[in-house]
Parts: C-alpha cells; sequence; structure tokens
C-alpha cells in the first residue's frame, strides 16, 4: 500500500500549487505553476492571481482584478518575488526567446523605454536578471549571434539555471512533490556549428575592427541618402506630370477650367465637376477634353454637368 509520504514524493511533471489572503475587503488568490501548459515542449514557470471582494462568491460579479498582477502579488506575498522575476521562464530560468528578444530589446528598447533612456538598463537588467557589468557587455553585440556568445561567456545560462532551481525546490517543498524535467525544448537557441564557424571568420577577417565598423555605417548612410533621394524624385516626377496636365487644362480651357479641375496623381486621373458647384456643362468640358493632350496614361472623367 502506497503511503501519503509516498505519494507527496512522487515525480511529476506539473507541480502547481495556489493559496489565498483575506487583505482588508479583498481575497487575493495566488497561482504558482511549473509545466508546459501549451503543450509546446517547455516547461515554464508562471505566477498569476485573482482578487475577489472578501467573503462573497468567487463570480465577475465580485471580480476586482486579476492574472498578472505582481506588483500586487509581491506586496501581499512577497516570499514569491522569484517566481515574480521566473514568470513565463523555461525551467531553467532562461527567459522566452532569449537571444531573439534580447538582443531586439537591448537595440529597440522595451516596456515604453529606449535604449537611451535613463532608466532602461534597470529595467533590461532586472527582466533578464543581470548585473549592469553583464549588461555592458552584452552592450557591444552587433548582432543575435554575438549576443548568445556573450550571453555563455558571461556564464549567464549557469546563473539562470541556478535561479530557477532554487526556485523549483521552493516550489517542490510548497506542493511536496519532486519536480520531473521532461522538456523537448529551451528558451536559449543554442548555436549551430556553422553559426560558430561564420562568426569566427568574421572575427579573424577584422569584420569588427573600427575601419570595418565605419566603412559599414558609410554603405548603410549611402543606402539611406539613394532612398531619399528616390523617395524625393518620386514626387518630383509626380509634381512634374501635375503641372504638365494642368498647364494643359489651362491652355485649352482657361482660368475657368483650371479651377475646375482636379488632378488625383495616384490614379493619374483627371476630373472636372468634383466639387459639386461652379460646375461647367457637359458640352464645355467636353469640348475641352477633345483639345487636350495629356501624357501617356494619363485619363480624364468627364463629369456631368449642370
Amino acid at each position: 500500500m502506497t503511503t501519503t509520504q509516498e505519494v507527496q514524493q512522487e515525480a511529476t511533471n506539473s507541480l502547481r500549487y495556489s493559496t489565498t489572503k483575506i487583505i482588508g475587503n479583498e481575497s487575493i488568490t495566488v497561482k504558482i505553476r511549473l509545466d508546459d501548459e501549451c503543450k509546446n515542449g517547455h516547461q515554464d514557470f508562471s505566477i498569476t492571481g485573482d482578487i475577489y471582494e472578501a467573503g462573497k462568491p468567487k463570480t465577475d460579479r465580485y471580480f476586482i482584478s486579476g492574472g498578472c498582477i505582481h506588483e500586487d502579488i509581491i506586496k501581499h506575498f512577497p516570499e514569491f518575488e522569484t517566481f515574480v522575476k521566473l514568470h513565463l521562464c523555461d525551467y531553467n530560468g532562461v527567459p522566452m526567446y532569449a537571444v531573439a528578444n534580447g538582443f531586439y530589446h537591448l537595440r529597440n528598447g522595451f516596456n515604453n523605454t529606449k535604449p537611451n533612456d535613463a532608466g532602461f538598463k534597470k529595467q533590461f537588467c532586472d527582466y533578464y536578471r543581470l548585473t549592469p557589468k553583464q549588461f555592458n557587455e552584452l552592450n557591444k553585440a552587433e548582432n543575435k549571434v554575438q549576443h548568445a556568445i556573450t550571453l555563455e561567456k558571461l556564464d549567464v545560462l549557469t546563473q539562470w539555471k541556478e535561479e530557477a532551481s532554487a526556485a523549483r525546490f521552493y516550489l517542490e517543498q510548497l506542493t511536496g512533490k519532486k519536480f520531473l524535467a521532461d522538456s523537448t525544448k529551451s528558451n536559449f537557441d543554442a548555436l549551430t556549428q556553422e553559426q560558430r564557424e561564420e562568426e569566427n571568420k568574421r572575427i579573424n577577417e577584422g569584420y569588427y575592427t573600427p575601419a570595418a565598423k565605419q566603412a559599414r555605417e558609410e554603405l548603410k548612410k549611402n543606402d539611406e541618402v539613394k532612398k531619399l533621394e528616390a523617395e524625393r524624385d518620386k514626387e518630383i516626377d509626380k509634381a512634374n506630370l501635375e503641372f504638365a496636365v494642368k498647364l494643359q487644362v489651362l491652355n485649352v480651357g482657361g482660368s475657368k477650367a483650371l479651377k475646375n479641375c482636379i488632378f488625383y496623381d495616384h490614379t493619374k486621373q483627371l476630373a472636372f465637376n468634383w466639387r459639386g458647384y461652379d460646375m461647367m456643362s457637359e458640352s464645355e468640358v467636353s469640348a475641352i477634353i477633345e483639345k487636350l493632350n495629356l501624357p501617356e496614361g494619363v485619363t480624364v472623367k468627364n463629369a456631368k454637368g449642370k
């Protein structure tokens, strides 16, 4: 016969714990889990909560707030702060898409902060559980491959794993069960041998030397200049076409016809009587259209006049 103690010590791939506190007029329930709830091969940490009016049924009528209420959880359950830090990290403590998201956030910012903002560095370090010194080293990376290599060199993966191990042990104590890791995927995308070889080749060929970086910056700037020139030329072409069309209208129909028409450059269509007032007669418009010598591709709309 299996004893209660033996059942509690059985290994499981899903650890779940919840607890409730009454704080004033509110009932706060915290739910912690470590499992593959999404069935995507990742066993992830998660901590959420629900707040209802105390002493009332847990129905929508008495619901106050819920979900990732992490500020409330830390305030009333400070012992669970470690799980808040590990929220959505895998069982080894690796944040979601650690390399791709980490490098993107480093270069583009997140949580409404930009890399040059005063509070960005602290937010980044808090979210990715890094020291300022580790941030400074990661900030030197020019691409995702370098970002991943730097994480390895700084032993951040070991650091994350140790934090997660302590949290798993705590959750095992709370649940009285042992955690069975059966994840088939990790939030850390390990580099392939080909990626490492390519990066070493770049380093050996001086890809990251100051002179090479300067050359790449110049090429990037030149490309941006060409893009601006192309946009400018496009607008000039549209303006020249509109000028040619309206000049034809002026030469053929005079100021009256010019004031009466509009040219849609996106469709290359000339239209008369478009305003609905001060309209020209149909015969006047037809007479003008017959004499127009419009550029190739331009069409004209003969709107009915009064």
